[in-house]
């Protein structure tokens, strides 16, 4: 073990004794250090705990697994407390700290502190504050707002988060006035002569005979296509809803992968689309955005959580027997009150 200096547990004892809150410890000063202890490969059987994860760390008769560990990292820690480790070196750190509060927590021990009437009451205040974490994040938090109220707000944001569906695909325009290459349905003016159009559709429908046989379609696209996107061998790119007029685009999004569309009538002649590439529409599922909401939620209403955590107490102290005798409160002793 390093001898720089105090590691996490040690000021953590000095915090305790100073008065210090927890802020002063996680913001503290200290450097990274590493502990090296001795143990068994990792393969090795006698690494193994009832947990099934293996022993990284031992000290003394103490041991501490990978499970261990990663509990204690990502729910003992908060999350600010887990960013400024990761700035002092992450795990690595952290897992020195761990071993160094274990060797004080050993220490004291030795010296029968655990039996201290203020330890142990420290203690017991301690393991009710850790206990009713997760029943205030259960009663409180996830109940500040009714269920209605987080789908109504997840409605509306869902199409923010997620990804619209979306088609990759190649064109070969043949126009109906038979030059010029304007793409997509662009031309100034519709061109009205039907027997231009009729001409029009003949020669997309042998493309599309000569693609299913088996030529190119890029390759028709780069000799055959009036659209600009020839010279790219007909690729247009991502077709997205609300972005193409609605035949082309109603066309394009129905297609599957590797898929060849019948000639579609446009603006300016008729157009042929082959998908290259499909990607379903994809929107997290509401769990996963749970937090996020009820965060937005409380920032809306920030008094919310306190409301409720009222009635969830009210609705405790109903069922329990409380008693309470505040006419004593004048035989606790408080050294900060001035003298009467």
């Amino acid at each position: 073990m390093s001898a720089a200096g105090p590691g996490r547990a040690g000021l953590a004892a000095v915090a305790l004794v100073l008065g210090l809150g927890a802020g002063w410890l996680v913001g503290g000063w200290w450097r990274t250090r590493h502990v090296h202890v001795a143990l068994p490969p990792a393969g090795d059987a006698a690494s193994a705990e009832p947990d099934g994860s293996p022993v990284i760390a031992r000290v003394g008769d103490d041991v501490l697994t990978v499970r261990q560990l990663e509990r204690r990292w990502n729910e003992v820690l908060s999350p600010a407390e887990r960013q400024q480790l990761r700035q002092r070196g992450g795990l690595a750190t952290y897992l020195d700290e761990v071993v160094e509060e274990l060797l004080l927590a050993q220490e004291a021990r030795r010296r029968g502190l655990a039996e201290d009437p203020a330890v142990r009451e420290a203690l017991r205040s301690a393991t009710n504050h850790v206990i009713t974490r997760p029943l205030l994040r259960a009663e409180v938090r996830e109940k500040a707002f009714p269920e209605s109220e987080l789908r109504a707000l997840y409605q509306l944001r869902r199409d923010e988060w997620g990804e619209p569906l979306r088609v990759r695909v190649r064109e070969i325009l043949v126009r109906a006035d038979g030059g010029g290459r304007s793409g997509k349905g662009g031309g100034e003016q519709p061109v009205q002569d039907d027997a231009a159009w009729e001409e029009a559709r003949r020669e997309a429908a042998d493309l599309r005979r000569r693609i299913l046989a088996g030529e190119d379609f890029g390759e028709l696209a780069r000799q055959h296509s009036d659209a600009p996107t020839a010279r790219y061998l007909g690729d247009v790119g991502w077709v997205v809803a609300g972005r193409f007029f609605a035949a082309y685009e109603e066309a394009a999004l129905a297609l599957q992968g590797g898929e060849l569309s019948e000639p579609i009538r446009t603006q300016d002649g008729w157009v042929l689309l082959q998908a290259v590439e499909r990607q379903e529409e994809r929107i997290p599922p509401f769990e996963d955005r749970r937090d996020e909401l009820l965060d937005a939620l409380i920032r809306d209403d920030p008094g919310a959580p306190a409301r409720r955590y009222r009635l969830f107490v009210d609705s405790l102290r109903q069922e329990a027997t409380v008693a309470v005798r505040a006419e004593l409160l004048e035989q606790v002793g408080d050294p900060g009150e001035p003298p009467r």
